[in-house]
């Protein structure tokens, strides 16, 4: 995206990302890149990371890998889908039952390889316009 983005009119407080993924270079890579978009990244590698950073505060969205180091996210989504306010959650994985999950949770999924247009595009989705039909090709 260019420097005109949408995003960069919105007030820092509402873009804040906590990024989950267990692979360094695509953590690191996936952290720049939102970065750039204006973004403000966390990063976790695992489950116990990810959720210590949840009770630390309120990200604005998450981006989940379904499966990092020390277990998969699906009970992190369970504990987010019964929040009255639950950020905008994307889960990213190459598994083929990751958009089952991502379904079942009511969040969004963009499968591995990424399209980082994509990504953007579900982190920017109002939390009121969420489906369980979202999946991003």
């Amino acid at each position: 995206m260019s420097n005109s983005s949408p995003l960069r009119t919105i007030p820092l407080s509402y873009r804040v990302v906590l990024l989950a993924e267990d692979d360094p270079v695509l953590r690191r890579s996936l952290s720049d890149f939102l970065a750039d978009e204006g973004f403000l990244v966390r990063e976790a590698s695992d489950v116990a990371t990810l959720r210590r950073y949840l009770a630390d505060g309120d990200p604005t969205a998450l981006v989940l890998d379904l499966q990092l180091s020390d277990g998969d996210v699906d009970d992190v989504l369970r504990d987010l889908a019964a929040r009255d306010d639950r950020p905008n959650v994307v889960l990213i994985s190459a598994t083929s039952r990751a958009a089952r999950i991502a379904r079942e949770h009511r969040v969004q999924f963009v499968a591995k390889p990424l399209e980082l247009e994509h990504l953007v595009q579900a982190l920017l989705v109002p939390t009121d316009e969420r489906t369980t039909d979202i999946e991003l090709p």
